[in-house]
């Protein structure tokens, strides 16, 4: 067994090059945060003795961009009219938040303060966000129904089994995704996962506001960067803007473009 400060680049090499055979880039990049945070905290909180060559960048490995796919409103109308009534509310929801996939499905009634007018959302990495309730989201929780059964009343969100009887959903897979992926397909909707919801509910809100920083808290994220891929929103919006401004007008002939134009005082 290797001694912490023994610990060689090459080791940690082959260590990435073996989780990269089973993980992607991105849960390799975490897990040498992880591994990282927690040689620091070896180091400052019982003292011992660190590995003084690691290269942390160079372990690192390139993450693919993950593309922004927005549903279209015409989309948006023919996914409802496919989907499954006990879905409605789960999707709704995913459009009027940009909630995960898990934090949507783990969503308990005790989460939601109706008098307060906030929500608790559990995110990825165990950590909690308050998220506000609008009017709409408000009206949407109250229209269902509360689950009866011991192992399903928590939870809002639930779906309608072979048995009649509401069951917990679970964000991983099982039956009712496969439901979900055959209304996306009878909608005709393209290239199109659960997680594009929130992609949507970003990219909307952001061409509504134009304000990146509020889309982040709202998105739960921890940094402004990881935002940044909805910039394209703006980037839009200047074009459009661009594309609607003009110096010189259409109607201005080649031979008024010489001339001074008078303006009379008070036009």
């Amino acid at each position: 067994m290797t001694n912490l400060h023994e610990l060689t680049q090459a080791q940690m090499l082959r260590a990435v090059s073996a989780l990269l055979e089973e993980r992607s880039a991105a849960t390799v990049n975490r897990c040498l945060d992880n591994f990282k945070r927690a040689i620091n905290h070896m180091g400052e909180t019982y003292d011992a003795k660190l590995p003084a060559k690691i290269n942390w960048t160079r372990l690192k490995k390139k993450e693919p961009e993950e593309r922004v796919r927005e549903l279209t409103r015409a989309e948006e109308n023919a996914l409802f009219e496919h989907l499954r009534n006990d879905l409605h509310p789960l999707v709704h929801f995913a459009l009027l938040t940009g909630a995960r996939q898990g934090t949507i499905c783990g969503l308990l009634w005790s989460d939601i303060d109706f008098d307060e007018g906030r929500m608790i959302f559990r995110i990825k990495g165990g950590g909690t966000q308050r998220f506000p309730l609008t009017e709409e989201t408000r009206e949407l929780l109250q229209s269902i129904p509360q689950a009866r059964t011991p192992a399903t009343r928590r939870y809002v969100f639930t779906f309608l089994g072979e048995d009649g009887q509401p069951h917990p959903i679970n964000p991983s897979g099982g039956h009712i995704w496969m439901k979900w992926r055959d209304a996306v397909r009878d909608a005709g909707i393209e290239d199109f996962r659960f997680h594009d919801l929130r992609h949507t509910f970003a990219t909307r809100m952001l061409r509504q506001t134009g304000n990146l920083k509020l889309v982040s808290r709202l998105l739960g994220h921890k940094s402004l960067e990881t935002t940044m891929r909805y910039a394209h929103v703006l980037d839009d919006d200047l074009e459009q803007a661009l594309s609607a401004y003009a110096v010189r007008p259409a109607t201005l002939s080649a031979t008024d473009s010489g001339k001074v134009l008078k303006i009379k005082s008070g036009d």
